[in-house]
């Protein structure tokens, strides 16, 4: 049985109770702008493709926590 990928994942952080408001950011290799517009519908906090800058990370955490 193959595991879940990103987008199933964070579909089901936020179905969990308290998962709507909990701030996910996504660091993934998938650029596909149908996957960038499912993480957005799912109301990611930051999605952030490889490679990165750790700097970009640290920004987008900054965000999250806000």
């Amino acid at each position: 049985m193959p595991g879940m990928n990103g987008i199933e994942t964070l579909a089901k952080i936020r179905s969990l109770p308290g998962g709507a408001d909990l701030p996910v950011i996504m660091l993934t290799g998938d650029d596909y702008k149908e996957t960038i517009i499912a993480a957005a519908r799912l109301s990611v906090a930051g999605y952030l493709t490889k490679p990165y800058m750790p700097a970009d990370l640290l920004n987008r955490v900054g965000k999250a926590l806000g």
